[in-house]
């Protein structure tokens, strides 16, 4: 789901240049729009989370994936953040699998990381995003499903202990499915580090869930992406140049049923993928040097995208992706 012309990664250039004060104004627009790249990010307020409401970084590529316009939650930028699709078949693409690696689900590991510092945490304590965390709510149409599924930020909610990004059969702007997406602050963006987050991905044939790092043109490294009609793979993704990827799948056990820790760890020229703890693969890295946005999210998948099927009467609703906690560090 590349290449990526990036509204909100403009929109952290514009907030980290010389005299930036925002990403642009506010709008009522209830209209889509589809614009990626031109005229920055949007933000706005919205009252079902109480946090910043955004399109997330966007796509021109049509398996492109992720949050597109904010214009029904008050915004009109457009994006595209999230899920890629598995490579299968893809001339471009490398890739391999695996069944061994962790099994029945884990109970986490401790916040605190010998020789990692830790920039940014949340363990969704609360009954609401907290606002200091200053989460980016998507809105819009999904970017690998424009016409079928919509990022909506009622579909975002946190209880018991755990963020829920909910996919349902409702539509919203003529669109069949309604979604959830996030994003920390886009200060969070760094160069190297390690992100780790405890995902239940949502089950049901034609549901995806994503957890991503997503770079200002083409990069993007899915460390943790399952289609709920193939519960037991996982893919690891690394994205770059002109629709060039490589790929390993686990399928060591079923996503969608128990939470797991997924991690990835980016130094220098690698690219190291844990699950609950323990290394399973490390790739090459082949996209240059630049900050990388964290991004979370889910979409339910129209029947011309083989590899995530489409919703029939086994899948249910709602669906839920849940997110125990997500935390990012850099190496001491």
């Amino acid at each position: 789901m590349n290449p990526r012309t990036v509204c909100a990664i403009l929109c952290w250039i514009s907030l980290v240049g010389p005299g930036a004060s925002g990403c642009g104004a506010s709008t009522n627009d209830s209209t889509d729009s589809n614009h990626t790249g031109s005229s920055g990010g949007h933000a706005s307020t919205s009252s079902a989370t109480g946090v910043v409401t955004t399109g997330g970084p966007s796509s021109t590529s049509e398996a492109g994936g992720g949050p597109a316009s904010a214009s029904e939650t008050g915004g009109d930028s457009t994006g595209s953040s999230g899920s890629s699709a598995p490579t299968e078949g893809d001339d471009d693409s490398s890739g391999s699998s695996d069944s061994s690696g962790p099994g029945s689900e884990s109970s986490g590991s401790p916040i605190d990381i010998p020789g990692w510092t830790l920039t940014f945490h949340d363990e969704f304590e609360g009954d609401a995003l907290d606002p200091a965390k200053g989460w980016l709510v998507y809105g819009g149409p999904q970017g690998n499903a424009p016409d079928f599924s919509h990022f909506d930020p009622a579909q975002v909610s946190v209880s018991d202990g755990a963020l829920h990004l909910k996919i349902e059969k409702r539509e919203v702007n003529g669109r069949p499915y309604a979604c959830g997406g996030v994003e920390p602050d886009l200060g969070t963006v760094q160069t190297y580090g390690r992100w780790v987050a405890r995902v239940r991905f949502p089950p049901g044939k034609g549901n995806v869930g994503y957890i991503g790092l997503f770079g200002e043109t083409t990069t993007e490294v899915d460390f943790g992406e399952v289609a709920g009609k193939s519960p037991l793979e996982n893919s690891f993704t690394q994205h770059w140049g002109d629709g060039e990827s490589e790929q390993y799948t686990w399928s060591g056990t079923d996503s969608t049923a128990d939470f797991h820790e997924y991690t990835l760890i980016w130094e220098p020229g690698t690219l190291t993928w844990l699950v609950d703890g323990e290394q399973l693969h490390q790739m090459t890295q082949h996209f240059d040097d630049a900050p990388l946005l964290f991004a979370m999210g889910d979409w339910a998948a129209p029947c011309d995208i083989d590899w995530a099927g489409c919703p029939d009467d086994t899948t249910p609703y709602p669906a839920y992706m849940d997110v125990d906690y997500v935390r990012i560090y850099k190496k001491e």
